[in-house]
């Protein structure tokens, strides 16, 4: 009769084992899952960013060149316009 009970109490106990890691089991799917949702949400928001950012430095590369080339060509036009003046004087 014991031996009937306590192998009915070891079932119940590898049941309730059972049924624990499946929640568990469940538990951890479900935290993988909110945290994979988390991190592409990261992911997303930083990749923008970077993004964001080159598009910006881009810019201001390309307004730097182009101050660049306006001080070249000032510079330029201001050299001819001497060298002008010069041979002006001269003549």
């Amino acid at each position: 009769m014991e031996t009937v009970k306590e192998k009915e109490n070891i079932s119940r106990v590898e049941i309730t084992n059972f049924k624990n890691s499946e929640e568990f089991r469940g538990m951890l799917g479900q935290v993988n899952a909110e945290l994979g949702n988390k991190m592409e949400v990261k992911m997303t928001d930083l990749v923008n960013r970077l993004l964001s950012e080159q598009e910006e430095r881009a810019r201001q590369l390309d307004d730097v060149k182009y101050q660049i080339d306006i001080k070249d060509k000032l510079s330029q036009e201001k050299g001819r316009h001497q060298a002008e003046e010069l041979r002006d004087r001269y003549n």
